[in-house]
This record gives structure tokens, C-alpha cells and sequence, in this order.
């Protein structure tokens, strides 16, 4: 009995010991598989027995590293953005890429693994919530613009200046639209609504200008 409690022990220790399979394969994790998730990989050297700042530090690290992979994934499909993208996007994608910091991920996960010199961080998020979250921006972004040139066009019958100072102040927001679509392009989610474009703004920009206002189409 004696014997097989001490097997045990060891057992247990042995298991303890073992490295997670996303540190044995360099950030890629059996149970995040890359169809269904984004994933990180951060590595930090515990300076000064300072274990928090290297936890920290190694997280930093592995969330950076999962949105640089959302980069990539945008870099690798902007060839073929002008052919297979919808009409109604113009690309930003060079000066998004360059923007790292307007990526927002929501709901980021991490595992963590220390030992006596560094700490291991693998941070993970389902492409799901990605799409989710930036597929719902979009739609907020997008029928905030419409209801702003319903604003200017009312607007534009007793001032005009103002009515194009509302619908120029639109084109901040269809710079987000844009980024956003160049996200969810590259993660392969299909945008199926109508989204407003610079075509539209200046078209408007132009009828009230010259005092041709027609009707919003709905």
C-alpha cells in the first residue's frame, strides 16, 4: 500500500512537471483549434524575482501577438480585396494596417504556465465573438450615419452650412466603417447590409450645395 501511495506521488509530480502542449508547439493549442480561434503566444523573463510584472508582461505579449495575427490575416487578403470585396467599401487597408491600436477585441482568454525563469501566456478569443462584436459596430456605426443625413438634408432647408458641416463630420465615421469591414472581411464574415460609403456623403454634400435636395431613399 506503502508502495503504490509513493507511485502515486510521483505520478502526480510528473504530471505537475509537464508543459502545456501550446509551449511545446511554440503557441498552438490542441483545444483552440485556428478555424475557430485567434490565438497569442507571449513569453516573459522574470526580472528581479518580479513575477507579476513577467505575468503581466507575457499576457501584454500574447495579446499584441494574437492582433498581429488579425493583421496578417488582412495583409494576406488585400490583393484581392479590390476584386472580391463588396462595391460598397472603399479599402483603407494601408493606413489601418498601420493603426494597430484602433483593433478592439473583446472577451480575450488566457492561460498560464511559470516556472523558475519565465512566464508563458497563451491568450485566445472564438473568431464568434469577434465577428459579433465588430458586426454589431458596424450596424451602430451605420445607422448613425443615416440618421445624421436625415438630420442634414431636414437641416439643409434652413442651413445649409451647417447641414454640410453635419454630413462632413460623417466621414470620420465611414473611416471606421472602413476599418471595420477590412476586420471582418479577413476573418471571412460576409457583410450583408448596405453600408453608407464617401460616394454617398459627397453625393449628398453636392445636392444640397446646389439645392437639389430629393428625398433620402429608405
Amino acid at each position: 500500500m506503502k508502495n503504490i501511495f509513493f507511485v502515486l506521488i510521483i505520478f502526480i509530480k510528473i504530471l505537475a512537471q509537464q508543459l502545456p502542449d501550446w509551449i511545446e508547439n511554440n503557441g498552438k493549442s490542441s483545444k483552440h483549434d485556428e478555424n475557430n480561434f485567434i490565438i497569442g503566444y507571449g513569453i516573459a523573463l522574470i526580472k528581479n524575482n518580479d513575477k507579476a510584472a513577467a505575468l503581466q508582461e507575457a499576457q501584454d505579449i500574447a495579446k499584441a501577438n494574437l492582433i498581429q495575427k488579425i493583421i496578417v490575416k488582412i495583409d494576406a487578403k488585400s490583393q484581392s480585396a479590390t476584386a472580391e470585396f463588396q462595391d460598397n467599401i472603399i479599402s483603407t487597408y494601408q493606413s489601418y494596417v498601420e493603426s494597430k491600436s484602433s483593433i478592439e477585441i473583446e472577451g480575450i482568454n488566457f492561460e498560464i504556465y511559470g516556472d523558475k525563469l519565465y512566464y508563458y501566456a497563451l491568450a485566445y478569443v472564438k473568431k464568434s465573438k469577434i465577428t459579433s462584436f465588430y458586426n454589431k459596430k458596424l450596424n451602430d456605426l451605420n445607422n448613425e450615419t443615416n440618421e445624421n443625413i436625415t438630420k442634414a438634408i431636414e437641416l439643409s432647408k434652413s442651413n445649409i452650412t451647417d447641414a454640410v458641416k453635419l454630413l462632413s463630420n460623417q466621414f470620420k465615421i465611414i473611416t471606421e466603417l472602413e476599418k471595420i469591414s477590412q476586420i471582418l472581411f479577413a476573418l471571412d464574415t460576409k457583410i450583408t447590409s448596405k453600408l453608407i460609403t464617401r460616394k454617398d456623403i459627397e453625393n449628398y454634400i453636392t445636392q444640397i450645395t446646389s439645392q437639389e435636395i430629393k428625398d433620402k431613399p429608405g
